[in-house]
């Protein structure tokens, strides 16, 4: 999985590296609906499914805690890299 702003700021992704291949066969037309609601989310089918496997698997819930997590971390790095050009 990968996230536009975090893989700019060369960061992890926050549920391990992705290695593992997984594959299905699909019909046609939720194929169609998957290059749609992929390209609507800015990103590739592989990354639009992994997001949503990630969700289903941990739970929405906690994929949400987790990326409030790295943001308060990453906001507060700024913050401190901020406050000591003062």
């Amino acid at each position: 999985m990968s996230d536009s702003l975090f893989s700019r700021l060369d960061l992890p992704n926050p549920f391990g590296e992705c290695t593992e291949i997984a594959e299905t066969l699909l019909p046609p037309s939720i194929r169609e609906g998957l290059r749609r609601l992929a390209q609507d989310s800015g990103k590739s089918e592989q990354e639009y499914l992994c997001d949503v496997l990630i969700a289903h698997v941990l739970g929405v819930d906690v994929v949400i805690r987790i990326y409030e997590e790295r943001l308060v971390s990453i906001m507060n790095a700024v913050l401190e890299k901020d406050t000591s050009k003062l």
